[in-house]
């Protein structure tokens, strides 16, 4: 497995988010986010980032431009969504990378002994995610 999280700072456990399911490299999650906060979420990182990383506890396929709700497995017939978050201390050997929305960045993360190191940052206005994400 290659999952990864989708996740947003927060105050006391430096950032809390969610697992997403499938192939979370940077080569393909990067262009994902980009595309969703350009396209349905209409670049409200704040409306997204509820979405991605608050709304859901778990979720079977990433939302994407034709379908933005995509596929969440934590709601049951009442509507509730799960409680359980993924925290920055917590990583295993499927976790590899975790997006964190934070405002106008995207910061990338990977594991490391130590917890999770900085892989990058983008600001989600960069002009190199123009082009449309591979298919």
């Amino acid at each position: 497995m290659n999952d990864s999280l989708i996740a947003t700072p927060h105050p006391r456990h430096g950032f809390v988010g969610y697992r997403i399911p499938g192939d979370g490299s940077p080569h393909v999650r990067i262009p994902e986010l980009f595309a969703l906060h350009r396209g349905p979420f209409n670049q409200d990182t704040e409306a997204m980032t509820r979405h991605l990383a608050l709304k859901h506890s778990r979720w079977i396929s990433m939302p994407t431009a034709v379908d933005p709700e995509g596929q969440c497995g934590c709601h049951g017939p009442d509507g509730r969504a799960g409680s359980v978050y993924i925290m920055r201390s917590e990583h295993g050997p499927d976790l590899r990378w975790a997006y964190l929305l934070d405002g106008p960045l995207l910061h990338v993360l990977r594991p490391d002994s130590d917890g999770w190191a900085l892989a990058g940052v983008f600001p989600w206005d960069s002009p190199i995610w123009d082009a449309a994400p591979p298919s």
